[in-house]
């Protein structure tokens, strides 16, 4: 959740003031008033003056709901450790078999003292030994700093555990939702804590709503600048034509670029985003930090590729060698999850959605069988199956044949396991064998799930061309993989002529996009769930009918779900509804009748919609987030109070 502070003097004094720059700041270890904790407290009541005194509830909120994807104290402590031993063992290793190993001596040899070098850091180039260094440094102050945080988890499992009441054992199975439902129980509670100071805790926002916009304050930005397609990260490629390049590298570069220009140390929009007289300095230094993080992507690439070959290979080496046909295993994109990825949708909601779609979705894949393929893979896989025959045969009746040389350093047993692997991986390319044949069903499926269904795909979910789209989100592992590696030569390309390009509609975005909350601040319009001041914005000029609106219906859909997350019914079984279409009638018990996507459907063919020909008034901050929000629009729908259109 924490995002680093970056400061470039490439940025210069005469073209953003200082009151933009931004300078790295200290941070607390926890979000607390600048005051001296009461002696002579309990740990509960230590915990309770700890909640009263608050100040970032932005930040706070950020590590509660980080404590609780990590499941915990030990968990967490147990994460970092094991993490920064994998790093200390990575480059160990590889500084190891790249310089204390001597490969000339490897055939023959039958010890490793024969082949090792002796004192061989020693004999290491000048610049090896000064990254050495340079890690070294890095990895003791990331010691110091797991040190420092251990006394802000520690509080943290004070509050899970005496506010919240939720131990060790509970937060490894308790969802979410009943978390916020003890926070929220919170604002009425009576601190002894803060009444031992003299001091009342403030009012605050807390509904389910609030502390969701919070934690995605920063997220929500995101996901509407993907959304929008904003970012252009579009590459001419040969032979292929305009490709859509994000990986995780690319995307932690643009988060660092935008997010920590934006956004000021306590998480908070600058208001001088919401300038529009700023806007040419903006986004001009916004152009600046891009190009400076793409000459720094150039001066690390070296390291950077090194490292996550290594990481990778160590990764997924004993798993593909165990299983080869796990090659043909898929996963969502970068690209997919920030496109598939809903406002106010927190990180363990959104993965729990897209798992319950991996079934459906190897199934709607495996309905496109390509014959030709099918006739190659059988014909491979009956060859090297004869050879894997005969040889693993032979073996059973003289097993010294297995060390038999078939070629030139090439033993028997050397070519049962290349023949192996290939069967395994030949096995795994082919597609599986479906009982009926229904890619209609099986991507309806998938939206019940994904909530992305476009109109362009609507009656051609049987061809090729949804195939090789849908294929472009949900991915193959190792051509993941590849992109990431690939990334590190693409992602200056990008940064340096791409992102820059798209500058001025960045800060645009931010300006156009913010409303202001009372006890909230600026957050992202849509997730406000305003749809009342977002159809006005709909029913303006057609030509800013697309600009103002979400692409695919993502507001609503975003709305459904979160009150199917949050709302009194969430967890319980749906209300049988008819079905909403006349074509999906035939399928059993209306696959999305129930679903975000089947009522927002239905929805689409309820709104009416209305023209506004007069211009509107510049829209004034929101003063109440219960009446105009998500909250407030359930309290009318629950009064019957008119009909609700939508984006």
């Amino acid at each position: 959740m924490d995002q680093s502070i970056y400061q470039d003097e490439a940025f210069g004094n005469n073209s953003i003031p200082a009151s933009l720059m931004l300078q790295q700041q200290e941070q607390t270890e926890l979000p607390l008033a600048e005051r001296t904790e009461p002696p002579l407290l309990s740990a509960e009541e230590l915990a309770q003056w700890r909640w009263a005194n608050v100040e970032n509830l932005d930040v706070y909120f950020q590590e509660v709901y980080q404590y609780f994807l990590d499941k915990g104290w030990y968990c967490t402590i147990l994460r970092r450790l094991t993490s920064m031993i994998t790093v200390l063992f990575v480059i160990s290793f590889a500084i190891y078999l790249g310089y204390c190993i001597d490969y000339s001596k490897l055939r023959g040899a039958t010890t490793l003292e024969q082949i090792r070098v002796q004192h061989c850091l020693a004999k290491a180039p000048f610049h090896t030994k000064f990254l050495l260094w340079v890690f070294v440094c890095l990895w003791l102050l990331k010691c110091f700093q797991l040190v420092a945080d251990s006394r802000r988890l520690w509080e943290m499992k004070m509050f899970y555990e005496y506010m919240l009441g939720i131990n060790e054992q509970e937060i490894q199975t308790i969802s979410w939702r009943q978390v916020v439902e003890r926070i929220v129980k919170l604002k009425s509670l009576n601190l002894a804590a803060a009444g031992r100071t003299g001091e009342v805790p403030k009012a605050r926002a807390l509904d389910a709503h609030s502390i969701a916009n919070r934690i995605m304050r920063q997220e929500n930005y995101l996901i509407a600048l993907y959304n929008k397609s904003i970012l252009d990260l579009n590459l001419d490629v040969p032979l292929i034509g305009k490709y859509t390049f994000l990986t995780k590298t690319l995307e932690w570069s643009i988060n660092l670029c935008i997010l920590d220009f934006a956004f000021d140390a306590k998480g908070e929009l600058r208001p001088v985003f919401l300038n529009e007289g700023r806007r040419t300095m903006l986004a001009d230094g916004l152009k600046r930090r891009f190009q400076f993080l793409a000459v720094m992507n150039i001066i690390c690439a070296p390291m950077a590729v090194l490292y996550m070959a290594l990481y990778y290979f160590f990764r997924y080496f004993a798993e593909y060698h165990r299983d080869p046909s796990s090659m043909g295993m898929r996963t969502y994109t970068p690209l997919a999850e920030w496109r598939l990825r809903e406002y106010n949708e927190l990180y363990d909601i959104f993965r729990r959605r897209l798992s319950m779609s991996t079934a459906p979705a190897l199934r709607y894949i495996s309905q496109f069988p390509k014959e030709r393929n099918e006739i190659v893979l059988r014909f491979i896989i009956f060859i090297c199956s004869a050879f894997a025959a005969v040889l693993g045969t032979v073996s059973i009746f003289d097993p010294e044949l297995l060390s038999l040389e078939l070629t030139k350093g090439g033993s028997v047993l050397f070519y049962l396991g290349i023949l192996g692997s290939i069967i395994a991986v030949a096995r795994g390319m082919r597609a599986m064998e479906s009982e009926i044949l229904d890619p209609e069903g099986a991507m309806h499926q998938i939206a019940e799930f994904t909530h992305y269904l476009p109109d362009s795909w609507q009656g051609k979910l049987h061809t090729e061309k949804v195939k090789a789209e849908f294929c472009e989100l949900y991915d193959l592992k190792i051509k993941v993989i590849m992109r990431d590696l690939l990334s590190i030569v693409v992602n200056p390309v990008i940064l340096w002529y791409n992102l820059p390009e798209s500058s001025d509609k960045i800060i645009d975005f931010f300006r156009e996009f913010s409303v202001h909350v009372d006890e909230l601040g600026y957050v992202c319009s849509f997730a406000v769930f305003n749809l009342d001041h977002a159809n006005k914005m709909k029913a303006r000029a057609d030509a800013l009918d697309k600009y103002y609106s979400t692409a695919d219906g993502k507001m609503l859909k975003s709305y459904l779900n979160f009150v199917d997350f949050y709302g009194p019914n969430a967890g319980k079984a749906p209300h049988r509804r008819g079905s909403i279409h006349a074509h999906r009638m035939s399928q059993p018990s209306s696959i999305m009748e129930n679903s975000v996507m089947g009522r927002y459907d239905q929805m689409k063919l309820s709104v009416v919609e209305e023209t506004v020909t007069e211009p509107e008034p510049e829209p004034v901050p929101d003063t109440s987030l219960h009446d105009s929000g998500v909250f407030g629009i359930l309290n009318k729908v629950a009064k019957g109070q008119g009909k609700q259109r939508f984006i």
